[in-house]
């Protein structure tokens, strides 16, 4: 499994400098990179310390270190690394940000967060998230938290899209309860997907679960984000309803994904 976790974080080097252009102008990214920023100032109010688990380029850590919270973002890839530190530094923004894995917390030696969170689906590529929880807890302070967003099992627009075309093995390509690789640019990144209450059980033994709901069930997934444009005047009335059905029990289990708040025992 090492070299399959070695082989995902090569493929996130390969894509970190062209990552920014692709996701930066998808407003139904933004959408959910919102709720997690929302969620986490709801939580924990500056100067808390923060911790960025798969901080890919740095989006999400810049935008706390500005608003002062005092931030340690970590990644797998030393590539997205290297594009975290360049984006703090042009922003004359203040944070550590280190090259390690969701399950190598340990390396940040004795340091304890108010809070931590993972933005987009890093903890889906990661094998043991026992080892996230127990580090995760070990790390946190008292009653610290931890925010996630997970890329969901069941996305009824996504499944809906592609039976639509015909396309099967697309429309079911999230079914699988195991790792399973998935293309990105010229690499593979193994990934699993998962419901909310699955993900939980690797964590309820160190957290109490405190929020589930879904991120981008009415609207549809990014990749969609061109067929969504189309929709016009459509947009903001989608984006409503997205947000008062998405908490709601039953179709917050859904979405393409979901967001999380655990709160340490």
């Amino acid at each position: 499994m090492e070299n399959v976790l070695s082989e995902t974080a090569r493929a996130f080097d390969a894509h970190a400098q062209n990552y920014d252009a692709l996701v930066e102008p998808n407003a139904l990214l933004q959408n959910m990179r919102a709720a997690l920023w929302t969620e986490v100032t709801r939580r924990v109010a500056p100067p808390a310390r923060l911790l960025d688990i798969g901080c890919g380029t740095g989006i999400d850590a810049l935008y706390f270190a500005q608003r002062g919270y005092y931030v340690t973002a970590i990644d797998a890839s030393r590539e997205m690394v290297n594009q975290t530190r360049q984006r703090i530094a042009r922003a004359n923004g203040n944070a550590r940000v280190e090259n390690a894995r969701a399950d190598e917390l340990d390396k940040l030696g004795d340091e304890k967060f108010d809070a931590m969170y993972s933005d987009l689906g890093p903890l889906n590529c990661v094998e043991n998230l026992g080892t996230v929880s127990a580090q995760g807890a070990a790390h946190l302070k008292p009653r610290g938290y931890l925010i996630v967003s997970v890329m969901a099992r069941v996305c009824p627009l996504e499944i809906f899209y592609f039976a639509l075309r015909g396309d099967f093995k697309q429309a079911t390509r999230r079914f699988p309860r195991q790792m399973i690789p998935v293309n990105l640019e010229n690499g593979t990144v193994l990934t699993r997907y998962y419901d909310p209450g699955e993900f939980f059980r690797f964590f309820q033994n160190d957290f109490h679960l405190v929020m589930s709901r879904a991120l981008n069930l009415v609207l549809p997934p990014p990749y969609l984000f061109h067929r969504y444009q189309r929709a016009g005047v459509l947009t903001k009335p989608l984006a409503w309803l997205d947000a008062r059905v998405s908490p709601l029990p039953f179709f917050r289990n859904m979405g393409d994904h979901f967001l999380m708040t655990l709160q340490r025992r």
